[in-house]
């Protein structure tokens, strides 16, 4: 009678048993997680095709990415959430179904976003973006507020904090002093973490920008690629350099700050659109008499990119830099002439950068070719880049000889910091 209840008293006892060395087995089984903590940006060749999608009489542009690697077009993203999804011309815009269906989200950050330029009316009093692991997400620029003729400041829209009292300049005379002052004042003036000050300082001078106003010139370095651009196309100096096409102004932004470097300006990354075209840039900037100004404003890490090794003429974008908006000196011309084909924009305005922060050192015995060649050789060494001498003396028709004589009378003038390059 009790054989039936003995059996089944036996099963659940194996039972148990097996699912107690189950959970003992699993509890401390190995287990590993892996979690990225790095994230490498890789740039490949690409050609980019603007088109307009159109929906009856309304039109909303678009650009399309060719590969030349794969052969074929870069998958077509949403403007707005940057989804891999099939897009829609709605209405009011382009963009996938789930954005033409639901409100997309204002706040949430999005690597390079394209995103149309949002009208908001101006409000009260500007508040402070939030920073988040190291890089902002900058808004819209200005828009016009209804009834106003000049740009109104976005809701979003920031400036750089400063200390409360003025930091004393700490800077000697001479060029290679300024790095030097550069890290005993940035803390003082910037906070202790200047990842947070890179992207808020690039926010205020991309909406400067957009606003067509010139960045102060009290905030920019003195003698600097930066002022030297003011200098040759103005107010819309940033935009040429970045290759945008006249007309347009940015609609967003993005900034990451970069690790600093020992001896080296800070560098501020991202992209800004403008005309629904992603433009990457790198703003470089410093503390100099205890106040954060900008030096530099270039398309890439490294201003002398395929020229570093090599001497054959730049890009394209570079090779069509519009003319300058006033008049050059002669030695300003002969740089401009043969630098801008050589070496690139950015290069080209260190030239004119050292060229006009030297001028009044040198006297009027030596040809302007002369004087060019020397400061194009100058700043090539500063920057890496590989030109023999007899070769940049022939591409100014100048004496080798003079070229050195140049620079013997200039001295330490010429003695460019390898660190900035100018």
């Amino acid at each position: 009678e009790r054989h039936r209840l003995l059996e089944d008293q036996a099963a659940a006892t194996r039972a148990e048993h097996a699912r107690r060395r189950r959970e003992i087995h699993d509890e401390f089984r190995a287990r590993h997680e892996v979690r990225p903590f790095r994230m490498h940006l890789v740039l490949v060749p690409a050609f980019v095709l603007e088109v307009a999608v159109r929906r009856g009489p309304r039109e909303y542009p678009f650009a399309l990415t060719w590969m030349p690697i794969s052969g074929s077009f870069a998958a077509v993203r949403c403007p707005h959430c940057d989804a891999a999804a099939e897009l829609v011309a709605g209405r009011d815009r382009l963009g996938c179904q789930s954005c033409l269906t639901a409100a997309a989200d204002a706040d949430a950050y999005r690597p390079l976003p394209i995103a149309a330029p949002a009208v908001a009316a101006p409000p009260a009093a500007p508040a402070r973006p939030a920073a988040s692991g190291g890089s902002d997400r900058i808004p819209s620029p200005r828009t016009p507020a209804p009834g106003r003729t000049g740009p109104s400041r976005s809701s979003r829209s920031s400036r750089p904090s400063r200390a409360a009292g003025p930091v004393p300049s700490t800077r000697p005379a001479g060029s290679r002093s300024r790095r030097r002052a550069a890290g005993a004042a940035r803390r003082t003036e910037l906070g202790p973490d200047p990842r947070e000050a890179g992207p808020k300082l690039a926010l205020a001078f991309w909406q400067a920008v957009a606003a067509g106003e010139r960045w102060p010139k009290r905030k920019v370095a003195r003698d600097s690629p930066l002022s030297a651009l003011y200098r040759v196309y103005g107010a819309a100096g940033p935009l040429r350099a970045l290759g945008v096409l006249t007309g347009r102004l940015p609609t967003e932004a993005d900034a990451l700050a970069l690790p600093p470097a020992p001896g080296e300006p800070e560098l501020t990354m991202g992209a800004i659109v403008a005309g629904g075209t992603r433009y990457p840039y790198v703003l470089g900037w410093m503390v100099e008499d205890g106040r954060p100004v900008l030096c530099e404003v270039t398309s890439g890490l490294d201003p002398a990119g395929p020229h570093r090794r090599s001497r054959r003429g730049g890009s394209a974008p570079e090779a069509a830099a519009p003319d300058p908006v006033g008049g050059l000196d002669p030695v300003a011309s002969a740089l401009w002439r043969n630098e801008l084909p050589a070496v690139g924009l950015a290069l080209t305005l260190r030239c004119l950068a050292t060229w006009w922060r030297v001028e009044e050192l040198v006297g009027g015995a030596h040809r302007p070719e002369d004087l060019a060649a020397a400061v194009a050789g100058a700043v090539s060494r500063a920057a890496g880049v590989r030109r023999a001498p007899a070769a940049l003396a022939a591409a100014y028709a100048s004496e080798p000889l003079a070229a050195r004589a140049v620079g013997r009378e200039l001295g330490a003038a010429l003695d460019l910091d390898p660190g900035r390059g100018w």
